[in-house]
């Protein structure tokens, strides 16, 4: 609950609360997919539950919008842009090659793709064109 109330704010402040919605529940089916496609073929009897992977999509839009931002990893600063897309890719390895625990990362992977695509489909003309 920290991490939505540390990123979700500033998200909503520039979305608005509708564009917003749109975020959240579309990465929740996107991470659903996901978590079926990578978690069943490697498990077929782990399910998933929770809202991380609408967390993710939060989180990668929120490093996307401000990408200067410096977020604290324990103590230690970091630039948001790294440190989202670096657990996005830690995620996404664990994802892709079968690792198994009970934290559902293909969940997080297909959330923050959502997040991703979303970010590219509101803004992605406008930095194409400069």
């Amino acid at each position: 609950m920290y991490m939505i109330y540390s990123f979700a704010p500033p998200v909503i402040a520039t979305l608005g609360i509708p564009s917003f919605l749109v975020l959240y529940f579309g990465s929740a089916v996107s991470s659903a997919a996901a978590s079926l496609y990578f978690s069943t073929r490697n498990n077929p009897h782990r399910g998933s539950l929770g809202a991380s992977g609408s967390l993710s999509a939060t989180m990668a839009m929120f490093a996307l919008l401000n990408p200067s931002a410096t977020v604290y990893l324990f103590v230690v600063p970091v630039n948001v842009v790294l440190a989202v897309f670096g657990f996005f890719a830690f995620d996404l390895y664990r994802s892709v090659s079968g690792s198994t625990s009970v934290v559902d990362s293909a969940g997080h992977v297909g959330g923050a793709a959502f997040g991703v695509a979303y970010f590219m489909q509101k803004y992605g003309r406008r930095l194409i064109r400069r």
